[in-house]
């Protein structure tokens, strides 16, 4: 067994992993600051500050399927 290139595919293993990581926790981020920021802007009949709310909500969803999917 060729231990070098076990700890080679480990390594790049975690790297990957971290990188989804990261992308999942910004996804996250995202879609609740656009929660966050569409609710009181709808509510309130601000539409500029609630269409830029709802493209954060919807980048973030891209972001979480970036993270969690296969690319």
């Amino acid at each position: 067994m060729n231990y070098t290139k076990v700890l080679n595919d480990s390594v790049l293993l975690k790297k990957t992993m971290v990188k989804k990581n990261i992308l999942i926790v910004a996804g996250v981020i995202s879609t609740l600051l656009g929660i966050v920021g569409a609710i009181p802007s709808f509510l309130n009949n601000n539409i500029t500050p609630a269409i830029l709310s709802t493209v954060l909500i919807v980048g973030g969803l891209v972001i979480l399927a970036i993270g969690f999917g296969e690319l």
